[in-house]
């Protein structure tokens, strides 16, 4: 039997959840007879970290006039989830809040209830969107679980994606043509726990659409005995066409993610040379030399997105100025189902040019911006002991008027030509950046005004020359 997820309780956004956990005890054939157990997973597919904070009394019954023993808070990103904890029957009271970057707390929703039963195992499922985020808290009975053997799993499947039906396959070859269809689910359904024989042998983890066109080829997995799994699907918030991705969730909370191997890899050059024009940037198959792209790129320019066959396993990166001399060369390699963005800099008439590969993965947010901020610093000071180094930096975004001195830095310690992602509301800011080992503000401030639902790129960079003055060179991404 299939369960329509009904996915009650719009809620809007980030989380902060007021449950009640006590003990961690999981057993997956159901020998714990009395006390409820709850896990929560979170398919809130584009939603920044969400605070879960977990209260054990809602009515204080304990009489001491006070929550704090009675909570517990963790922070969960798309795709994480909770152990599965051991609670107490009765009501359990939650609400949802975000944390912002200025130290402020955003309640999106006030105090609600739900009740847990003794002899039960919970999912509370959080999915939707971030402008509409859905909960719904789904029971099974004890008695209803399937007891399993030393040789078998439990495994439920949950479908929160927009893909009309899918069917999973656990399949024992890359074709369904030789597997049984694990589970056939509409959008929005969950099935029933379902045992699973010998799950510690390798199967593909396969879904197809109601066409029965493969959509995600997961690769091979391996289950242990005795356990109790979800496979969650969702979809990919790094697809622009909404394709399904899947996870597999065990009752501890461990988030295996799987890589879509029918998705090849996708990669872009970010040139942030600043002592040459124009420069020539060749991929090539690293085994058989045959040329896959070309790209001509002025500095503080990216390219577009180019496909690479998955079987490419190697690429040679070779950079010739307008002379058509090499001034660089690397060699780099990609998986599958990620898009990259390759950032090549440093100076040619200094002999320093370096390159660092960056995955995106992130789509885009409504009421938010994706901030990709990148050092592309190379030059290298003197420390104390007379060694030469290169500057790491710590990233500040400042409301308007507000002092570097009563500001937490967003990313600490990004080292030279490393790129790191943050979601930021869109709300005016003054950028600032500061070397992490003295605090010396070193680029900055710069006042940026992120838009809702876009993506920037944030590069620290040096004078054409080399060395200070630092500033940002700000690049809108359009890749969403």
């Amino acid at each position: 039997m299939q369960n329509s997820g009904s996915l009650v309780g719009r809620l809007i956004i980030t989380l902060t959840l007021l449950v009640i956990f006590t003990g961690c005890s999981e057993s997956s054939s159901g020998t714990d007879p009395t006390a409820p157990r709850i896990q929560v997973i979170n398919a809130i597919v584009d939603a920044p970290a969400l605070l879960l904070t977990i209260n054990t009394d809602p009515d204080d019954s304990d009489g001491d006039n006070t929550n704090t023993d009675d909570t517990t808070s963790y922070s969960l990103a798309f795709q994480d989830a909770t152990t599965t904890q051991t609670s107490v029957a009765g009501e359990l009271e939650f609400s949802l809040t975000r944390s912002r970057l200025d130290g402020t707390t955003v309640t999106l929703i006030g105090e609600t209830r739900l009740t847990l039963e003794n002899d039960h195992i919970y999912i509370l499922l959080l999915s939707g969107t971030y402008a509409a985020p859905t909960y719904e808290l789904i029971g099974t009975e004890n008695a209803d679980l399937p007891e399993t053997d030393n040789d078998e799993a439990l495994v439920r499947v949950i479908h929160t994606g927009n893909e009309a039906q899918t069917t999973v396959w656990l399949s024992d070859s890359e074709s369904t043509s030789s597997g049984t269809a694990f589970s056939i689910l509409s959008a929005g359904q969950y099935s029933d726990y379902q045992l699973l024989a010998d799950p510690t042998e390798s199967r593909y983890l396969l879904i197809t659409d109601s066409a029965g066109n493969l959509v995600f080829d997961g690769g091979e997995v391996t289950l242990q005995e005795n356990s109790r799994y979800h496979i969650l699907i969702t979809d990919d918030p790094a697809s622009e066409t909404g394709n399904s991705t899947a996870i597999i969730i065990n009752s501890s909370g461990f988030v295996q993610i799987l890589l879509n191997q029918q998705q090849n890899p996708e990669i872009r050059l970010l040139n942030l040379i600043p002592d040459a024009n124009n420069l020539n940037f060749t991929f090539s198959d690293s085994f058989t030399g045959t040329t896959l792209t070309t790209n001509t790129l002025g500095y503080g320019e990216i390219s577009a997105f180019d496909e690479v066959e998955a079987d490419i396993v190697f690429l040679d990166l070779s950079v010739k100025d307008d002379s058509g001399s090499e001034i660089y060369s690397t060699v780099i390699s990609l998986n599958e189902d990620t898009r990259y963005t390759l950032i090549v800099g440093g100076y040619v008439m200094e002999d320093t040019l370096s390159s660092s590969l960056s995955s995106v993965t992130e789509g885009t947010v409504t009421s938010f911006t994706y901030m990709q901020f990148i050092n592309a610093t190379t030059y290298t000071i003197t420390d104390e002991d007379g060694d030469e180094q290169q500057i790491d930096l710590n990233i500040y975004l400042l409301n308007p008027g507000e002092s570097l001195d009563d500001a937490s830095s967003i990313l600490n310690n990004l080292a030279s030509l490393k790129a790191k992602t943050v979601l930021v509301e869109a709300e005016p800011a003054v950028l600032v950046a500061t070397d992490a080992a003295t605090g010396d503000i070193i680029a900055g401030p710069h006042s940026v005004f992120p838009e809702s639902g876009t993506r920037m790129i944030v590069s620290v960079v040096e004078a054409v020359n080399g060395g200070e003055p630092l500033s940002f060179l700000i690049l809108n991404d359009t890749i969403f």
